[in-house]
């Protein structure tokens, strides 16, 4: 009886197993690569090409300039003239909030970008004056640019940088935002408040929701959101927050010296409200409405409607005239005009290095 072989059994193939996704920093070299060979710096590098970056940007100064002048004349000279304090600690105060942003955010770039930057303050002058006084977010765009240009930085490590910044500036005004509206609701001011200007609560209530939404979205998607270690963001947060208080407290301080019979805690309580309408998206003419409830909260701070409209128009005025006048003084600064580093492709493979083994972490 002869034993038969047992057949073979051919195994089934296995499915085909789909490619792993790329990792970050892969598709990041792949992207750099693409655009290393265009050539794009070398095509740029022309003297035709530096003739006209030259001139573009004397005639973004002279654009900045003529709207700043525009935005000065709106106001109306007698009126400004007028309504400006006579206490000299009304400027001097003024001066103090002016750059308290410009240098809290030189702080906070020096330690997301590891390199000092205080002879560098005209630039964060500068973009303070762009984003208050042209468009928003446009000095992040300037600031970019200079990072990349003037310092030789990576693209990348400036984009996310400045990324992680305005996040976490605006989480900060978002937190301090619900802590406002919740301690006025807690001790009555803001019943006060609606009394003066009824259906105003709805707005402070609404911009609380927004804040507190916005706050709990960003605590919860940090890790995808942020991309700054978790010391670093710490670090970032409580500057702003920091600022915050500080600009506030500078602003109610401001005004109690220019109508001295008001308490400070009805200007505190003045711009809280409006810190919320800020965070109030879509609203339609804000600068009024805020006038508006000042006006409405005369009874409150105890001043004629005169004198509080004189101290916004004369604030507003100050503003205007201060980034006239600094964007002027600083637009030919030599960080703005000076060539990158020579050796910036060395510190685009250091940065790219160091972004590159964070993100595969």
């Amino acid at each position: 009886m002869t034993q038969t072989e047992p057949s073979a059994i051919t195994p089934e193939p296995s499915p085909p197993q789909a490619a792993a996704p790329a990792a970050p920093s892969e598709r990041w070299r792949a992207a750099r690569a693409a655009w290393d060979r265009l050539n794009i710096k070398e095509r740029l590098d022309r003297p035709v090409f530096r003739w006209i970056g030259r001139l573009a940007h004397i005639v973004l100064i002279a654009g900045v300039a003529v709207y700043l002048l525009y935005r000065l004349s709106e106001l109306g000279w007698a009126e400004v003239w007028r309504a400006l304090p006579a206490s000299p600690w009304f400027y001097i105060l003024f001066a103090l909030r002016f750059a308290a942003l410009p240098l809290f955010e030189l702080l906070i770039y020096q330690r997301l970008w590891r390199t000092p930057l205080w002879r560098s303050l005209p630039v964060f002058i500068r973009k303070r004056v762009y984003n208050f006084a042209v468009v928003g977010y446009s000095g992040e765009a300037y600031l970019c640019l200079w990072g990349r240009r003037q310092r030789g930085l990576n693209e990348r490590a400036v984009l996310l940088a400045v990324k992680d910044s305005n996040i976490l500036s605006a989480l900060a005004s978002n937190a301090l935002t619900v802590l406002l509206v919740g301690a006025m609701a807690y001790t009555g001011q803001l019943k006060e408040i609606a009394s003066a200007s009824p259906g105003v609560e709805i707005y402070f209530f609404a911009g609380a929701g927004l804040a507190g939404f916005l706050v709990a979205a960003v605590a919860y998607f940090r890790r995808q959101v942020l991309t700054a270690p978790p010391d670093d963001a710490r670090f970032v947060l409580g500057i702003h927050f920091t600022r915050l208080l500080f600009v506030q407290t500078l602003l109610a301080a401001q005004y109690a010296v220019a109508i001295p019979g008001a308490p400070i805690t009805a200007w505190l309580m003045f711009l809280a409200a409006q810190l919320v309408l800020d965070r109030i998206p879509l609203l339609p003419n804000k600068d009024l409405l805020f006038v508006g409830l000042g006006l409405a909260m005369s009874g409150l701070i105890d001043a004629p409607e005169a004198a509080i409209a004189g101290v916004l128009i004369a604030n507003s005025a100050l503003l205007q005239v201060t980034n006239l006048a600094l964007f002027a003084a600083t637009s030919f600064h030599r960080h703005d005009l000076e060539t990158a580093p020579a050796d910036d492709a060395k510190t685009d493979a250091k940065t790219d290095a160091k972004t590159d083994a964070k993100t595969d972490e």
